[in-house]
């Protein structure tokens, strides 16, 4: 990437973006961070902190509505489930001054299940829509999330391999 004055340029073709656009999309990729981290420390408060009060999320059952649904949500995870949420391929695209789309691929390590049982091997892969929302004081926030289960077809994917 090169840079003159407040524009980046993109040598593989993409739109020119501002450097509020490139600070806005890591912005949000802190976000998706530190809502894994949160997640997989057990830290259902503060991975709730990252929504709007009146988010429209899917966590992988059933759509919730709000902050504090989202909390509750988290917060029936399992006792003694230790996970790791990697994020990869993420794309962030700036779509107005308060607002960001993200898409993502996150897999979900089960490190310890709840029965104790450990064994490290991927259990979901989900690709994953985020919709941001800029806070009246200047926080990205996650304002919709949309969730989509690739794990049976990645499962058939290698079946068809293993052929």
């Amino acid at each position: 990437m090169s840079s003159t004055g407040d524009e980046v340029h993109d040598p593989a073709g993409a739109r020119r973006r501002t450097l509020t656009d490139v600070l806005t999309e890591l912005a949000c990729r802190d976000v998706l961070v530190a809502f894994c981290r949160a997640v997989d420390d057990g830290r259902p408060d503060d991975a709730a902190r990252l929504f709007t009060e009146n988010c429209s999320v899917e966590l992988g059952g059933p759509p919730v509505t709000g902050r504090e649904s989202v909390r509750s949500a988290l917060a029936d995870r399992p006792s003694g489930r230790r996970t790791l949420h990697t994020t990869g391929t993420t794309t962030v695209q700036v779509t107005g001054p308060d607002s960001a789309t993200a898409s993502s691929v996150i897999v979900t390590y089960v490190l310890v299940d709840s029965d104790g049982t450990a064994d490290g091997i991927p259990r979901r892969i989900s690709a994953v829509t985020d919709q941001f929302a800029r806070s009246a004081d200047d926080c990205w926030l996650i304002a919709q999330r949309r969730t989509r289960d690739l794990t049976a077809q990645v499962s058939t994917d290698n079946r068809d391999h293993e052929r």
